[in-house]
C-alpha cells in the first residue's frame, strides 16, 4: 500500500527518522562481535594471520599459514553446488491434501459432471467423483505453477544468489536471501494493431518476482530476539552514489523533491566508513584503504511501524491506526524519502528475508559458521606447521660461534661469511693457538614430533567439523576399520548432511513460497493459481552417496562367503554404478545375460566333462590289456626256470609293469592315437601295446 506523499506530515515524518536512526545506531554497537568473529573467520579461510598475532612475530621468523580451514571450506561449497543434478529442481509444487478452490470453479466442476439418463431426470455426482475432478484440477493448475517459478527463477539468476548466500553461511553462519520483490524491466514484443491489423513491436513493461543476496556486512536485524519469526525490525545499509541518488529521484515511490533536498545540501557525501569496511579492503590488499568516502549512506528498514505513528505522519486515516504495519521504509539524510506498506504476502521479516544457516542455536539470530568451529583447532595446525618449520631451519642451517681473537684482520671482518668449503686462516700463537676458531652447534630435531602433534590437530578437525577428509578424496587415515566403525562413521556423517542440507532447503523453499505468493497475488494467469504447497526433494543426496558407496564397497569386502552367497549382486551392482556414475546403469548387465552367459560357460564345461570322461574309460581299458600282458608273461617265467628264480624275476617283472604305469604318463595323448584305432583293436589291443614297446600276449 502506497501512501499519498502529498499529504505527509513533514515534521512527524523527521521525528520518525530520529527514532529509526537510534534505533539502527544502537543494533550497530550490538553486531561488534560479531563483527570480530565474521573478519576472524575471513582471515582464517584467506589463511592470514589476525593484526595482534602479526605482531607477535620476531623478525625474519617464519610466517607461513597453512590453508587448513579452506580445505576444508572450498570443498564443502563444491559439493553443495553439485548436489543437484543439471535440469533437475530440489523443489516441487504439489497440491495441498484438501485443495481449496473457488465456489465458481466448484460450479463449472458440477456442471460438467451433472448428467442426464434417458428419462431427462438429472443424476448429480456424488462426493468421491467431485473430490476426484478437483484433486486433477489442482494437480493441472500445481503443475502449471512449477513451469512458471522454474522460468521465473532461472531468469533472475536464482542458483548463482543461492551460491552466495550459501558461501556467506558456510563463512560466516548466516546466508540472507531477500524476495520475492517486483522487478519491472521494458522488453520489446510483437503486437498486432486492433485498428489496422498490422503487426508492429511495442515496448512493454514485464513484471517478475525477483530476489536478492544481502552482504552479512549490510544486514542489521533486531537483536532482541534470536529467531527471523520473532524480530520487529531489520535494517540494511547502503552505500549509494550521487548518479544512483539521482534514479531514485525518477521512481515515483520515492520522495524525488527530498532527495534533491538533501544532494544540493550535501554535495560531497556522507558515507561512514565502518572499521569491518577498513578490515575488508585490507584483507583485500588495498595498501592504504580510504577512511572516508563520496557516496550517501542511505538506511532501509523493513520492520513493524505502529499505526498510531502513521496516523500522526498522515499516512493513514484515524480509523486504521488500531493495528501495525509492516513498512518499507528508506532513511537518506535524515529525512524519510520513501514509505510504504508490504503487499499482504509479506507480513513480517520472516516472509522477506530468508536465513541459510551453517549451524544454528538459541543464543543469536545470527548462526556459527564453519571457520568459527575450526578455529581452534586451525591455529593449532598453523602453531604446529610454523614451529615444525622453524626447527627444522635451526637443524638445516649451521649455528655456532667463531672467535675471532684468533683470525687474522680480514677474516675476522668476514666472520658472518660462513658457507662450505670456506677456509679460515688464523695466526694465534701460546694458548690461543690450542682454541678453535669454528664451534658449531649441534640443533636436536623435533621436527616429527611437531609434525605428528599437526595430524593430531587435523584429526581432531576432522571430528569437530564431521567433514573427514576422505569425504574430500584425502587417504583414509585409519586404514583398519572396523564394520561396526564404519556404520557408525557413516550414519553421523549423514545425519550431519541432513541437518545441514535442511537448514538449505528450509531457506530455499522458505523464497519459493514467497515466489509463489507473489504469482498468486499478481499474476493475472487464472492457469497458475491454486491451492498447493512447497516441498524439498533430494537435496542431500549427491552428498549422501558417497558416503553410502565407501560403506558398501567396505561391506562387500567384510561379507563372509556365507552372506555373499544370499546377495542379489546385479542389484548390488546397479546401485553401486547408480551411486558412482548416474546415468551408467547400461554398464551394469541384466540378470537374463548373465544367466545367458552362465549357460555358455556350463555347457563348454560340460563338453570337457564329457571328452575326459571317453579320456578316463579308455584308459582303464589300456591298463586292463597291459595288465593281462603282464600277467601272462609271469606264467609263461615260471614254467621255464626254478622255484626261487621265477619268484625273483615275477618281483623284478611286477617292478617293471610298475614302472610301465609311470611311463604311461608320456604316451602320446587319445587324440593322436586316433580313438577309432583304439575302438577297432579292442579285442586284443595289440597295436596300442605295440606302439607302447610292450610285447605281444602268448
Amino acid at each position: 500500500m502506497a501512501f499519498d506523499i502529498t499529504k505527509l506530515n513533514e515534521d512527524e515524518l523527521s521525528a520518525l527518522a530520529k527514532n529509526f536512526r537510534a534505533e539502527f545506531d544502537t543494533e550497530e554497537k550490538n553486531r561488534l562481535p560479531q563483527e570480530t568473529e565474521w573478519m576472524q573467520s575471513l582471515r582464517q579461510v584467506k589463511a592470514k594471520y589476525d593484526p595482534e598475532v602479526k605482531a607477535k612475530f620476531g623478525v625474519g621468523e617464519e610466517r607461513v599459514h597453512p590453508h587448513y580451514t579452506r580445505s576444508k571450506v572450498m570443498p564443502l561449497l563444491a559439493k553443495l553446488r553439485n548436489r543437484i543434478p543439471a535440469n533437475e529442481k530440489n523443489w516441487e509444487t504439489q497440491p495441498t491434501p484438501l485443495p481449496k478452490i473457488s465456489q465458481e470453479q466448484l460450479s463449472q466442476i458440477m456442471q460438467s459432471l451433472t448428467k442426464q439418463d434417458e428419462s431427462g431426470n438429472i443424476i448429480e455426482p456424488d462426493r468421491k467423483q467431485i473430490q476426484e475432478v478437483v484433486n486433477r484440477f489442482a494437480e493441472e493448475k500445481s503443475a502449471n505453477m512449477s513451469v512458471l517459478i522454474d522460468d521465473q527463477l532461472t531468469e533472475d539468476g536464482y542458483i548463482h544468489k543461492v551460491e552466495e548466500a550459501e558461501r556467506s553461511a558456510v563463512y560466516y553462519g548466516t546466508g540472507i536471501l531477500k524476495g520475492a520483490m517486483t522487478e519491472i524491466s521494458t522488453i520489446k514484443e510483437l503486437l498486432q494493431n486492433e485498428i489496422s491489423g498490422e503487426w508492429e513491436q511495442k515496448e512493454i513493461e514485464k513484471h517478475r518476482p525477483s530476489c536478492d543476496t544481502i552482504p552479512i556486512w549490510g544486514w542489521f536485524p533486531d537483536t532482541t530476539s534470536a529467531t527471523i519469526d520473532k524480530i520487529n525490525y531489520v535494517y540494511e545499509l547502503h552505500s549509494y552514489t550521487k548518479h544512483e541518488m539521482r534514479k531514485l529521484t525518477k521512481r515515483p515511490d520515492f520522495r524525488g523533491d527530498v532527495i534533491g533536498e538533501v544532494l544540493k545540501s550535501n554535495p560531497k557525501g556522507d558515507y561512514k566508513i565502518r572499521q569491518w569496511g577498513l578490515n575488508l579492503k585490507t584483507e583485500g590488499n588495498s595498501n592504504q584503504p580510504a577512511v572516508t568516502s563520496e557516496n550517501y549512506e542511505v538506511l532501509e528498514r523493513n520492520g513493524f511501524i505502529d499505526g498510531y505513528d502513521l496516523w500522526k505522519a498522515g499516512a493513514i486515516n484515524e480509523e486504521d491506526m488500531s493495528i501495525e504495519y509492516f513498512c518499507n521504509c528508506w532513511i537518506f539524510g535524515g529525512r524519510i524519502i520513501k514509505l510504504m506498506v508490504w503487499p499482504d504476502y509479506v507480513t513480517s521479516p520472516s516472509n522477506l528475508y530468508h536465513l541459510f544457516y551453517y549451524d544454528k542455536d538459541e543464543t543469536s539470530i545470527f548462526g556459527t559458521g564453519l571457520p568459527k568451529i575450526l578455529r581452534d583447532t586451525h591455529l593449532g595446525v598453523a602453531a604446529c606447521t610454523v614451529n615444525a618449520l622453524k626447527n627444522a631451519a635451526w637443524v638445516a642451517e649451521p649455528c655456532g660461534e667463531i672467535n675471532i681473537a684468533t683470525l687474522l684482520p680480514e677474516q675476522a671482518a668476514q666472520a658472518q661469511d660462513m658457507h662450505p668449503g670456506k677456509w679460515l686462516i688464523r695466526h694465534a700463537k701460546g694458548q690461543d693457538a690450542n682454541t678453535t676458531a669454528l664451534n658449531p652447534y649441534n640443533i636436536t630435531s623435533r621436527t616429527s614430533e611437531m609434525l605428528a602433534l599437526k595430524a593430531m590437530f587435523e584429526a581432531q578437525g576432522d571430528m569437530e567439523s564431521s567433514l573427514p577428509s576422505y569425504l574430500f578424496g584425502m587417504p583414509e587415515r585409519n586404514a583398519d576399520v572396523t564394520t561396526k566403525g564404519a556404520a557408525t562413521r557413516l550414519n553421523s556423517l549423514i545425519d550431519f548432511v541432513k541437518g545441514l542440507i535442511g537448514n538449505f532447503d528450509k531457506a530455499n523453499i522458505s523464497f519459493i513460497e514467497s515466489v509463489y505468493n507473489w504469482n498468486m497475488k499478481f499474476n493475472p494467469d487464472e492457469s497458475i493459481k491454486g491451492d498447493m504447497q512447497i516441498r524439498a526433494i533430494g537435496s542431500a543426496n549427491i552428498i549422501i552417496k558417497e558416503a553410502v558407496l565407501e560403506s558398501m564397497a567396505f561391506m562387500w569386502q567384510s561379507l563372509p562367503p556365507e552372506a555373499k552367497a544370499q546377495v542379489n549382486w546385479n542389484e548390488w551392482m546397479k546401485d553401486m554404478f547408480k551411486l558412482a556414475l548416474p546415468g551408467s546403469n547400461k554398464y551394469v548387465k541384466s540378470q537374463e545375460q548373465v544367466d545367458a552367459e552362465q549357460q555358455q560357460v556350463q555347457a563348454k564345461q560340460d563338453e570337457i566333462d564329457t571328452l575326459n570322461t571317453e579320456l578316463a574309460k579308455v584308459k582303464g581299458q589300456y591298463d586292463l590289456a597291459k595288465a593281462a600282458n603282464m600277467e601272462a608273461k609271469a606264467e609263461k617265467t615260471r614254467a621255464e626256470i626254478p622255484h626261487k628264480t621265477a619268484a625273483l624275476a615275477l618281483d623284478n617283472e611286477r617292478k617293471r609293469v610298475d614302472t610301465a604305469q609311470g611311463e604311461f604318463k608320456n604316451v602320446k595323448t587319445l587324440q593322436e592315437i586316433g580313438l577309432a584305432e583304439m575302438e577297432g583293436e579292442a579285442s586284443g589291443q595289440r597295436p596300442l601295446l605295440e606302439e607302447a614297446g610292450t610285447p605281444p600276449a602268448v
